[in-house]
């Protein structure tokens, strides 16, 4: 007998996991955060486990990353796996039926993102919070600095929406996928209010991991500064740690609809201080459709490869390109206030806060 668990995302959609090893499910909850909400009548993703997937004799390779038979198209994890997908249906209900010792489900998030595309929603990549009631979205380049922005304004008594990924409709609403948000020592240490959530043991991890990192660029420590170098994933790794919003900022991690007030574009940029300026809305509209692009590159070059093995086969919402989501955040960005928030590196946390709080704050009246 299978067993399926449906994990209802509000904003996004319903993925559903049938007979998913436990790994699979807690990778789910870590993307896309708890289950919330009734799931709806039709998932938007299903995702299958089997021991093994039957295929046609004779499977036509494409590298060490993807192959094909005369039906199917399937991506090759690292141990060899596979897990079957028919692209063309990317943006419409479908399935992924996976083999149970893939180490994980490929193309969960993206496909989720082009399936809002299709209907007429964008699941950006932003950072969202409420500040003294006012939704604020902060959007960016990857590494741009948006979880940057929002860990001052909770460490100032903000709501927390989303640390990664937040769900835009056209009126201008937006919903926060909660996600796991991920901590840095550097962090920590700037914002010491965060630390009591942290059990010491991992404080101490972080800490030890982060001046490993410190080291290892050091040319004076000669051979050990080599080593650490070979080590810098792993030590990268531990000096973060990935944290429920509810176990981080408790009663303020919230949910639901909320109105996009303000809009901030956060990038780095070589200046000795942090600055903000008003841009205009079809400016960061305009540009986010590009990094949206740039963040579901694993998809594209699977869709590229499908393409290859099934020419007559086609995706509408994939051969539309930026189109769709520029048009949508136009219009949800056209009634809030809108800014650029350019900020150096190393990041002063405070200084970034001391910046964007007044055009994010209600406005003073007389």
């Amino acid at each position: 007998m299978s067993t399926t668990v449906r994990h209802a995302v509000p904003g996004v959609g319903t993925v559903a996991l049938v007979d998913a090893p436990d790994r699979h499910v807690r990778a789910v909850v870590a993307a896309l955060g708890p289950p919330a909400g009734p799931p709806g009548e039709l998932d938007d993703l299903t995702v299958r486990f089997v021991e093994r997937l039957p295929t046609g004799p004779g499977l036509t390779r494409l590298g060490d990353a993807a192959a094909y038979d005369d039906e199917r198209f399937y991506l090759v994890g690292d141990d060899g796996a596979l897990a079957a997908v028919d692209l063309t249906r990317a943006g419409e209900p479908l399935e992924i039926v996976c083999e149970r010792r893939l180490p994980r489900v490929p193309l969960v998030l993206p496909l989720l993102a082009v399936r809002l595309a299709a209907t007429d929603r964008v699941l950006l990549h932003a950072a969202s919070f409420r500040y003294r009631g006012r939704g604020v979205l902060v959007a960016g380049w990857q590494g741009g600095g948006k979880s940057e922005t929002l860990l001052p304004f909770m460490a100032h008594g903000a709501e927390h929406l989303a640390d990664e990924w937040t769900a835009v409709e056209r009126a201008g609403t937006m919903v926060g996928v909660r996600s796991h948000v991920q901590v840095w020592d550097w962090q920590l240490r700037q914002l010491p209010g965060l630390r009591p959530y942290l059990p010491l043991r991992a404080r101490a991890q972080m800490r030890v991991a982060s001046m490993a990192l410190d080291a290892a660029g050091a040319r004076r420590l000669g051979p050990l500064g080599r080593v650490l170098n070979l080590l810098r994933p792993g030590l990268k790794h531990n000096a973060r740690r990935s944290v429920a919003p509810d176990a981080l900022f408790g009663d303020r991690a919230g949910h639901g609809a909320t109105t996009i007030d303000v809009a901030l574009l956060a990038v780095v940029a070589d200046r000795p201080q942090t600055t903000i300026r008003a841009v205009a809305a079809g400016d960061i509209a305009a540009r986010m459709p590009a990094s949206l692009v740039h963040e579901r590159r694993e998809l594209l070059g699977a869709y590229a490869m499908h393409r290859f093995a099934f020419p007559d086969r086609r995706s509408a919402i994939l051969e539309a390109g930026f189109e769709p989501e520029r048009s949508v955040l136009e219009a949800a960005l056209s009634n809030a206030e809108t800014y650029v928030v350019e900020h150096p590196k190393p990041l002063a946390l405070e200084a970034l806060f001391t910046a964007a709080e007044p055009v994010c704050a209600p406005r003073r009246m007389g």
